[in-house]
């Protein structure tokens, strides 16, 4: 069992395998169309865009995962991953080092791509 731990920079230090088992729930998902102006939309230009964020607690820490989202002219929720997601959660390897920066946001990518996001940030989010 990996035990978590905070560290100088206040975050969350977890192996990667416990981390996928974490569930997380809903705190809130905003409407922020400037995330748009960020944004590099391929195909259609969505119609809005916003930020949802999920907290969990693991082993007595606070667990938070944000990332921004963009509505579809259909109506469709997608993560905006040309933003990397925000959290204080830090995946470390086997041996306890920090995995790259490329790494964490493809290992939180991953946990949020498992997650069922869409219709908790959907019936909060304005049309």
């Amino acid at each position: 069992m990996s035990v978590p731990s905070h560290s100088f920079d206040r975050r969350v230090r977890l192996k990667t395998e416990p981390l996928r088992t974490i569930v997380f729930e809903h705190v809130c998902t905003l409407q922020d169309l400037s995330i748009l102006d960020d944004s590099n939309h391929i195909g259609e230009p969505p119609v809005s865009a916003g930020m949802t964020e999920w907290q969990a607690r693991f082993d007595g820490h606070l667990l938070s995962l944000s990332w921004d989202w963009m509505r579809t002219k259909d109506g469709t929720l997608i993560a905006d991953t040309s933003v990397p997601p925000r959290s204080n959660l830090q995946p470390i390897d086997a041996r306890g080092y920090d995995r790259t920066e490329h790494d964490t946001h493809a290992i939180l990518w991953s946990v949020i791509g498992a997650m069922s996001w869409q219709p908790a940030a959907r019936s909060n989010a304005p049309v």
